[in-house]
């Protein structure tokens, strides 16, 4: 929910010049925009996957107390996976087709994503369960993401993403890795304590390699700033 808030507001503070641009200057001026956008979008769905991803035990406990969030830790990283990939194709990949007036793209990923969703759970739910369920909801989402970028990309829009794509995961990454290395085996005593630290530490170590990549052009971004000032 946290994420989907987030890219929502870089949606709507984004969109409207989207527009605006892409009716008083075009396709090329459009997709300079997208870029844009999806370089915020990138840099708000890595912070929350390099929190949620090495600290979903700690998210389940919270959420559903000690006995659930025990079982439940697990699947959270694939549900949050998930809900990152969904988010993104929703308010990033499937803008393109807004502008173009094709609605029937998104609506044929979607329906791509239900038939590969359905297909899934029956293989993979008999023999594993919940979690079977949640590898299908990862890879699923993973699919539809691949499927609306590629189109955009056929369109001309949609801006070629790979490298942006590839610094974000190793941020991501080596934030997670790093948070895992310090984090104790399980949940203590004190979850909310100890998820609020760990938490610091993994948007530091994410900020940190962000910045050091450039990624979503966050280093130039704040030296345009401190030259300002």
């Amino acid at each position: 929910q946290t994420l989907y808030v987030l890219l929502g507001v870089a949606y709507l503070g984004g969109f409207p010049h989207l527009v605006r641009t892409w009716e008083a200057e075009g396709p090329d001026a459009a997709q300079r925009w997208l870029r844009r956008i999806a370089q915020g979008q990138g840099l708000l769905a890595g912070a929350c996957c390099a929190v949620a991803l090495p600290l979903s035990p700690w998210i389940a406990v919270l959420a559903f107390g000690p006995d659930v969030g025990a079982q439940a830790g697990p699947l959270m990283p694939w549900i949050a996976l998930a809900a990152t990939l969904a988010g993104l194709r929703l308010f990033l990949c499937d803008l393109p087709f807004q502008l173009l007036k094709r609605s029937g793209v998104p609506l044929v990923g979607s329906a791509l994503v239900a038939a590969c969703s359905l297909l899934g759970n029956l293989w993979l739910v008999p023999a594993h369960g919940a979690q079977g369920a949640a590898w299908v909801a990862a890879g699923a989402m993973a699919l539809g993401l691949l499927f609306s970028y590629g189109l955009g990309r056929r369109s001309g829009l949609t801006p070629a993403l790979g490298a942006d794509a590839l610094k974000l995961l190793a941020c991501v990454a080596l934030a997670a890795w790093t948070v895992h290395q310090l984090a104790p085996a399980a949940p203590g005593a004190r979850v909310a304590l100890e998820f609020a630290a760990l938490g610091a530490v993994a948007l530091l170590g994410y900020g940190a390699l962000a910045l050091a990549l450039n990624l979503g052009g966050l280093r130039t971004w704040v030296l345009g700033r401190l030259r300002r000032r």
